[in-house]
């Protein structure tokens, strides 16, 4: 998590940056890739009016933690003040633990005044709503990180 330094607001130019990630290799290849999350933000952003300076992505990293590289990058670019939005394809790309979405929406995006954008969620962390619609679903990435754990020992198991 991010490590606790005085709060430094977006400044004037700061700019939006988008996050993506994908867990092994063969999600990269076949599930929604990294170009595709980098496209999506992109079209996203550009919709929105949002200034995106760039994207930035870890390939084959889990969401179980919060110890990849360009996320601690793009966590200490919003301590520093140089972030106003964060764009992600999906929730789940930040964190598959609800502990640290709620953690990271409040203790590093919120207390800054960062927005938080999620593409496929239509998600949008300026208002009361969105806010409450993001813990809705950061509950959900646990049962997902769990459902996706079981099927190869089920498969193995010949269960269905």
């Amino acid at each position: 998590m991010a490590r606790s330094r005085p709060h430094c607001l977006p400044t004037a130019s700061a700019a939006a940056v988008g996050y993506a990630r994908v867990s092994t290799d063969e999600q990269a290849r076949e599930g929604v890739s990294l170009d595709v999350q980098r496209e999506r933000i992109r079209a996203y952003a550009t919709a929105k009016g949002l200034t995106l300076a760039e994207v930035l992505a870890d390939e084959g990293r889990s969401g179980k933690d919060l110890q990849r590289p360009a996320l601690q990058s793009l966590l200490a670019r919003c301590e520093a003040g140089e972030v106003s939005h964060v764009v992600v394809w999906k929730l789940d790309r930040l964190t598959r633990r609800t502990r640290h979405l709620l953690a990271l929406v409040e203790e590093v995006f919120l207390a800054r005044k960062i927005e938080l954008h999620s593409v496929s969620e239509s998600l949008d962390t300026s208002t009361p709503h969105g806010r409450f619609v993001l813990t809705l679903f950061g509950g959900l990435a646990p049962l997902e990180r769990e459902l996706l754990a079981e099927r190869p020992s089920r498969a193995m198991g010949g269960q269905a």
